[in-house]
Formats: C-alpha cells, sequence, structure tokens
C-alpha cells in the first residue's frame, strides 16, 4: 500500500507546500533456484520464507517568502520514519557435537566400531550404542533451545537440522530544516545574488 497527498497555499508574495507519504509493503527477494529443483517443483523457492516488510512515514514542509523585490526567504523542513522487518531462511553453519555426558573420544570409538561392521554389531558381539549428537558453535559449544535444553544435529527420522532462520528489525529516524535567505541587491553597479542559509539534520 502505498498513500502520497500533497497541499498547497500561494499568496502574492508566499507559498506553502506540504508533502504527506505512507506505504506498507511486504516484498518476497526469493530468486533463481537450482534446475534440479524446479524439475521437481516449478512451484518450488531456494530458501522460504525470504520476505523484507517495510512501513515508512514521511513529512516533508516548504515554504517562502518575500520581503520587497529583492530579499527571499525559503526554508524546509522534514521528518522520516522507516520501520523494517526481515525474515528469511538461510542454511545453517553450526556443527555437530558429542553428547553433553559423553567425550569426544568415546564418541570416536563408537563411530569406528560402527564403521568397522557397517551396522554397528559383530557376529557374536555386543552391538554398539550410538548416542544422539547435537548441534554445536564454532567453539564446540552445544546449542541449547529457549527452555534449556540441547538441540538435537537431526529429527527423529535422521532428516539433519541444517538450516536456520534468520530475524531482524531495523527502526531509521530522519528530520532537520533548512534556512535560506537569499538577497538581490546590486553590488558595484552590477546584478548580484547572494545566498545565506543554514541547515540541521539529525538521524538514528
Amino acid at each position: 500500500m502505498n498513500l502520497f497527498s500533497s497541499f498547497g497555499w500561494r499568496a502574492p508574495d508566499s507559498a506553502v507546500d506540504l508533502d504527506l507519504a505512507y506505504a506498507n509493503t511486504d516484498l518476497t527477494g526469493n530468486g533463481a533456484i537450482p534446475a534440479e529443483l524446479m524439475a521437481q517443483d516449478r512451484s518450488a523457492v531456494f530458501t522460504f520464507p525470504d520476505t523484507t516488510k517495510n512501513e515508512l512515514f514521511s513529512v516533508n514542509l516548504n515554504g517562502e517568502h518575500w520581503f520587497g523585490k529583492q530579499v527571499l526567504i525559503s526554508g524546509n523542513l522534514f521528518y522520516r520514519n522507516l520501520d523494517t522487518k526481515s525474515f528469511n531462511g538461510d542454511a545453517g553453519d553450526f556443527g555437530t557435537c558429542a553428547p553433553p555426558n559423553e567425550t569426544a573420544d568415546e564418541t570416536e570409538d563408537g563411530m569406528e566400531a560402527a564403521a568397522e561392521t557397517g551396522n554397528g554389531e559383530e557376529e557374536g558381539a555386543t552391538p554398539v550404542h550410538q548416542e544422539p549428537t547435537y548441534l554445536c558453535d564454532e567453539d564446540g559449544e552445544v546449542l541449547m533451545d529457549r527452555a534449556g535444553n540441547p538441540i538435537l544435529a537431526q529429527d527423529a527420522d535422521g532428516n539433519p537440522y541444517d538450516a536456520i532462520n534468520n530475524r531482524s528489525s531495523r527502526q531509521q529516524e530522519t528530520g532537520g530544516g533548512i534556512l535560506q535567505a537569499t538577497l538581490l541587491q546590486d553590488l558595484f553597479g552590477l546584478s548580484n545574488q547572494f545566498i545565506l542559509g543554514v541547515s540541521y539534520f539529525t538521524g538514528s
């Protein structure tokens, strides 16, 4: 949704203009997908979701007034507020960790035993019990959910948790004004235009 309104007032020596704008957009930024994925489903997306929501409000006020025919005072005031929220899926860059109660050496021993037999068992041998693995960060620390529980590296069907949802929120506010004086008096018998102005801007 986009709305724009402009109001103006005119007099022989003065003019005022007021512009108001509002925009509320929900944009989807999904890009190209691999040909293999498109062959399976032409409506598929490579990473989902990928949305950016923007809400913008701005106001701009301009005015000018002539003092006689040689002095013009003009000015501008503005305010702008932009709120942006993004939500997109991406590939996760986390690794896997040994279970919190098992050392890395014990885990490696179990993995080697499983590799020797193909299924973790030898004829007449006790089956090797494989503990679940967990997601960990770059420092090898196990990731925890909001309840403080370690996050498994895969679901019950063995599918890896190899994706992540990224969320971001950004709010920007800017405002300011300009005041300008234009003098048209002759200087040394020649036509002259002297302009003096000040401005102020702020933002966060």
